[in-house]
């Protein structure tokens, strides 16, 4: 059986098109959510708290915007929000 390994507070997870990682305090806001979601959780994996952005490569909205239809037709998340990082994903 796999054990999920822990991933610490501030760890950002490299993908294909980006990077994962913990919404700061103002991307919270930005897009209306409570900012605990920002808050360091350095015990466990902090997906599990919900919220996070995929911070994209690229600057280009298309791109961008592919992305944010692509996490929304694959139901990644109960709600997509583009923002100036990327895509913030809400759990």
């Amino acid at each position: 059986m796999k054990t999920k390994t822990p991933i610490t507070a501030g760890a950002r997870i490299r993908l294909p098109f980006g990077v994962l990682r913990q919404p700061t305090e103002e991307e919270c806001k930005l897009v209306r959510r409570e900012t605990s979601y920002s808050v360091p959780y350095a015990t466990d994996d902090y997906r599990d708290l919900g919220d996070y952005v995929i911070e994209t490569f690229t600057d280009d909205p298309a791109a961008v915007a592919a992305l944010a239809e692509a996490c929304d037709k694959f139901a990644i998340g109960d709600e997509i929000h583009t923002i100036s990082a990327g895509i913030y994903v809400e759990e």
